[in-house]
């Protein structure tokens, strides 16, 4: 009788589970909860106590300077001091959602001393700017860990921008420039074939004039990748094959792609340019995997809802920005799992069961990409259980997958494995006479 594909799996499975390793207690296991709940908003004494020994530190240094006015280096160390203060109590008295405030006002009091050593031995000019920064940055301290982020770079560019003259640097300096070279080329052949309005090949122009003017600060190197990336991969919407997307949805794309840049010449605007940007690089890449990735019906339901949602389905920017990040995911799932097409990955014992599992993989793509169109129908597509249910079955064949490839690694190279050493085989004689020790021992029971 023919073993079932279902259990045939699961057996394929363990066995692998047990060449690697792997505990049935492990894989079975559970987090446990202990029943206890996130501490009430204010209840948090140690960010509290922390808050107030800074704005104690700020005053003594107020102070302590009672003949003539503050110094522009104890100016900046009073305002890191507040800054510090109110960001552990804001983000006490918010709070789970004020994790990240404390985290990172915790870090900066941690280093205290390190700043203030390298304000005391800066330039003139930056005591002034990180003081002015930290007093902006104080009367709006961003919620969420991305905005908190940028703002901590902004009070501390300055910092960055001459910590290699320092022996021991304090802030997030990256250790390589830039990577993404200037939009130039970009800039003259999209002038060239006319591919955008006056207005945004001008706006771009700005833009790029400003990221260069940035690089001169090390904590903006990697946003200006970034910028630049982004505006690279939304170029690509510039050379879409227009057969497959259709011309309304191309030329609505290199509208958005247009105003886009528009709004990055804004300087206010920052945020919601990048946004922009950032769906519409998304967008470009996501339109040619789509199409390589389904067929037939799949197809044509998954390139009738991007072109929609390219169009415009008058969602806000962040359903939209979600449902196309899930798509993203997707995407980027399945590009993975194309990793797993060669059974020469395994040794050659396991390539039964590698079949197996590529199989199923196959089916789970099917299925992933034929939820596409699901991803993109309604907002919060993330929450719906065919589109979920359909990423956990395809990331599992890749976890197979993947695993089978490590068992495959470690019984190829059993020398190399800490769990199977390789004990030295003693040699020992044979006996003329084999069967004579066992009709030996037969007698003497």
């Amino acid at each position: 009788m023919p073993m079932h594909s279902g259990v045939r799996s699961w057996l394929v499975r363990f066995c692998v589970a047990a060449v690697l390793g792997l505990s049935a207690h492990t894989a079975g296991s559970q987090l446990l909860d202990f029943g206890a709940g996130a501490p009430e908003p204010g209840t948090g004494h140690a960010a509290l106590a922390l808050a107030a020994t800074l704005t104690g530190q700020a005053n003594d240094i107020a102070d302590g300077r009672h003949a003539g006015e503050i110094s522009s280096v104890d100016a900046a160390r009073i305002a890191v001091r507040q800054l510090a203060a109110a960001m552990l109590t804001q983000g006490e008295y918010a709070g789970a959602d004020g994790s990240a405030r404390i985290v990172a006002a915790r870090r900066i009091a941690g280093r205290l001393d390190r700043i203030d050593a390298f304000l005391e031995a800066a330039d003139a000019q930056t005591p002034e700017i990180v003081r002015a920064q930290a007093v902006h940055a104080a009367a709006d301290i961003p919620e969420l860990a991305p905005g908190l982020d940028r703002m901590l770079r902004n009070v501390f560019a300055a910092c960055t921008r001459s910590a290699s003259t320092m022996p021991d640097q304090i802030a997030w300096t990256p250790e390589t420039p830039a990577v993404q070279p200037r939009l130039d080329a970009e800039i003259a052949r999209w002038e060239r074939e006319e591919s955008l309005s006056p207005g945004a090949l001008q706006a771009l122009r700005s833009l790029e004039l400003r990221l260069i003017e940035l690089e001169r600060w090390p904590a903006y190197r990697r946003s200006i990748d970034a910028v630049r990336a982004q505006v690279r991969e939304a170029g690509l919407c510039l050379a879409f094959d227009r057969r497959w997307l259709g011309d309304e949805a191309a030329d609505a794309l290199i509208a958005r792609f247009d105003s886009a840049l528009v709004l990055a010449a804004d300087p206010s605007a920052t945020d919601a340019a990048r946004a922009q940007l950032r769906t519409v690089a998304l967008l470009a890449v996501l339109a040619p995997a789509v199409e390589s990735f389904t067929s037939g019906l799949s197809a044509r339901t998954a390139r009738d809802s991007l072109r929609e949602t390219i169009i415009g389905r008058g969602w806000s920017p962040a359903d939209e920005e979600r449902s196309i990040a899930l798509l993203a995911r997707a995407v980027r799932q399945i590009q993975r799992g194309e990793q797993f097409s060669d059974d020469t990955a395994v040794i050659r014992q396991l390539r039964p069961a590698w079949r197996v599992f590529a199989l199923q993989r196959r089916e789970a793509q099917d299925a992933l990409s034929g939820a596409f169109s699901l991803m993109l129908a309604a907002p919060g597509a993330e929450t719906d259980p065919a589109v979920l249910a359909a990423l956990d079955a395809h990331a599992r064949t890749i976890d197979d997958l993947d695993a089978m490839v490590a068992a495959s690694a470690v019984m190829s190279r059993p020398e190399s494995s800490p769990t199977s050493p390789r004990l030295p085989v003693t040699p020992r004689p044979v006996s003329p006479r084999p069967r004579a020790p066992i009709a030996s021992a037969r007698w003497q029971r």
